[in-house]
């Protein structure tokens, strides 16, 4: 008598393991490009709020925040009370070392500013009253940030024309902006 055994061989087991695999990882990397979209987007988000809130101050107080000092400049920031959305910013440089994670710099003329945030996906965005629009800043300094001069990185993205440029480092996970 001859007897039949029914079941899967191990060709057919492994076929059916590598094709799992296979969806998972295409699962898994779709889900980061889609979490690291969304992080970018709450931070333009936040820069667009910010940018309204500014432009508030701008028309209360005939100039943007500016400081002779840090200790100044915060003073002048700390009025606009901006909540950001903590889950998006970036605690560390592209190294892994703990890092600046906004950056406003100012004109001391008061009439321009720029502020800078790297986001968790890695990208380091940026708005000012130049370009009124947030954007990514892939310029010269983009991998050092924030180990860079400020005036320099100023005036990379075209805010020059000021003696001065005084500047303000939020760092630390709190993010009650400016407080």
């Amino acid at each position: 008598m001859s007897r039949s055994i029914n079941g899967f061989t191990i060709i057919e087991l492994l076929i059916v393991i590598v094709v799992i695999a296979i969806l998972a990882v295409i699962t898994v990397v779709a889900y980061n490009g889609i979490q690291a979209r969304s992080y970018d987007s709450t931070i333009n988000a936040d820069y667009s709020t910010l940018a309204k809130k500014l432009e508030l101050y701008r028309i209360d107080n005939g100039a943007f925040p500016t400081g002779a000092t840090q200790a100044d400049l915060r003073t002048a920031l700390e009025t606009i009370d901006m909540k950001l959305s903590t889950s998006s910013y970036s605690l560390t440089n592209l190294s892994g070392s703990s890092a600046v994670n906004i950056l406003y710099i100012d004109e001391s003329s008061g009439q321009n500013y720029a502020v800078f945030a790297r986001s968790r996906s890695k990208k380091l965005l940026y708005f000012s009253s130049l370009s009124k629009t947030p954007q990514e800043y892939t310029g010269t300094y983009a991998t050092n940030f924030p180990g860079v001069s400020y005036p320099n990185l100023a005036n990379d993205i075209g805010l020059n024309g000021a003696s001065i440029i005084t500047y303000f480092v939020y760092s630390g996970s709190n993010f009650r902006f400016w407080n």
